[in-house]
């Protein structure tokens, strides 16, 4: 490739200065990352905090990929087949600590879009399965090139328009399942809002009083957990019962909070960026909630025990599913 080298003008680095050649086990542990943390885990020291995040994750993905079927176009249990894949295969891939791996509502209104019209279920099934395998490939794909960091030259503005156009074709796309009422898919959204208020005579009361009690239920919920529940350190189930001995190891907080040294300009966060963001942020969302709370007369008190730690941890649970 000599004359590459002449087409940039760049001359081919020494031997003496050149880095030295990955190995077959770092090319091993590039790829899948899980043959680097694996044999320094410690099943005394992480394993209790793997099995609460393995219940919580649980408790949150199970319901969502159901939900997420509908949406698609596919029987339920689809969804459990990928709430317990996605996460296994990750896990050996994947190295990172903050990333929820599941099917995102927009790639399950796409796909549904595709398959909605195809009458058989069968067919519908499989032909969704093809379309996850050509997605997997084309994924794969682009992370032998990779080509992963495209995503950085994607400004916030872009990606979170993205994101609310995608939540807002969700919930018009719900809408007919909340008044009761069936008509033929729409390729663009002001054609589907002509057609339910079209059809908006048809309206299943049932169906309607179902929808209704329901929004009315979750947003009360989240009210209470917001302002009943705080979120507890789940570290302090663990730990020692003094509060003091939670604050005794500063440079380990240090590790997690301290600003990020690469700042990213695009949507793509790493792992200490997303960690410090919400370290900086967490606290004054607590902030606000406990001086909504005193402004109301209600005394917030911090709980100590464990017991109390784990009530409220699981109620917050309760409260999100």
């Amino acid at each position: 490739m000599s004359w590459l080298s002449a087409l940039t003008g760049q001359r081919r680095v020494s031997d003496r200065y050149a880095m030295p050649k990955p190995t077959w086990q770092q090319k091993v542990q590039h790829y899948a990352p899980i043959f680097r943390w694996l044999p320094n885990y410690s099943v005394q020291r992480d394993l209790k905090f793997d099995i609460v995040a393995g219940i919580t994750v649980a408790m949150m993905l199970i319901p969502q990929e159901v939900s997420l079927s509908t949406i698609m176009h596919v029987p339920a249990h689809h969804g459990l087949y990928t709430a317990a894949t996605a996460p296994l295969v990750y896990a050996i891939f994947g190295s990172s600590t903050v990333l929820s791996v599941a099917s995102g509502s927009e790639v399950s209104l796409l796909v549904g879009t595709t398959i909605e019209d195809i009458e058989d279920q069968d067919e519908r099934v499989a032909t969704g399965i093809m379309i996850a395998f050509l997605s997997g490939c084309i994924l794969l794909l682009v992370r032998i090139l990779n080509l992963s960091q495209i995503a950085d030259f994607f400004s916030r503005p872009v990606m979170g328009g993205f994101i609310s156009a995608g939540g807002l074709l969700i919930m018009l796309s719900q809408v007919s399942n909340a008044l009761g009422i069936k008509f033929k898919s729409q390729d663009y959204p002001p054609a589907t809002v002509y057609q339910i208020f079209n059809h908006i005579g048809d309206t299943n009361l049932n169906a309607f009083a179902v929808a209704a009690v329901s929004i009315v239920y979750l947003i009360a919920v989240k009210m209470i957990k917001r302002r009943f529940f705080p979120s507890p350190v789940l570290m302090q189930l663990f730990d020692s019962d003094s509060p003091l001995k939670e604050k005794g190891k500063p440079e380990e907080e240090e590790r997690f909070i301290q600003p990020p040294t690469n700042a990213g300009h695009g949507f793509s966060l790493t792992d200490q960026q997303y960690t410090a963001y919400h370290a900086q942020n967490t606290p004054q969302e607590e902030r606000e909630s406990l001086a909504d709370a005193g402004k109301d007369g209600v005394t917030v008190e911090q709980p100590k025990s464990k017991g109390v730690l784990l009530a409220i941890f699981l109620m917050r649970t309760l409260c999100d599913l």
